[in-house]
């Protein structure tokens, strides 16, 4: 097992989930494992992400495991929390969408 920091690639913000992502695609061969533990509400956008940061052209293997929203003691709750995070997921798979379309058509 490997823990890592991620630089941001923007020197103006923090890392964001792509510059985090991105820190394990140069590390990972072939056949390598991956697995994402997060909050459940968080779990499709993680994936998408991962996938998009990842790429589709080194074979690997990829697993999201969400936990139950209430193991953080009720802090992501909230109606907004789930909107925001549904909004993050539907953009996400649109660009996941896109950058494939690209990938397919190079």
């Amino acid at each position: 097992a490997e823990v890592l920091a991620a630089p941001s690639s923007d020197s103006s913000r923090r890392a964001n989930t792509f510059d985090n992502y991105a820190v394990y695609r140069d590390r990972l061969r072939a056949g390598d494992s991956l697995l994402i533990v997060t909050s459940a509400i968080y779990l499709p956008y993680q994936f998408l992400i991962a996938v998009q940061a990842l790429g589709w052209n080194t074979p690997l293997q990829v697993e999201a495991i969400g936990f139950p929203p209430e193991w953080l003691g009720g802090v992501l709750t909230q109606p907004a929390n789930y909107l925001q995070e549904l909004r993050s997921a539907l953009f996400a798979a649109s660009t996941t969408l896109a950058k494939l379309d690209q990938a397919s058509s190079a």
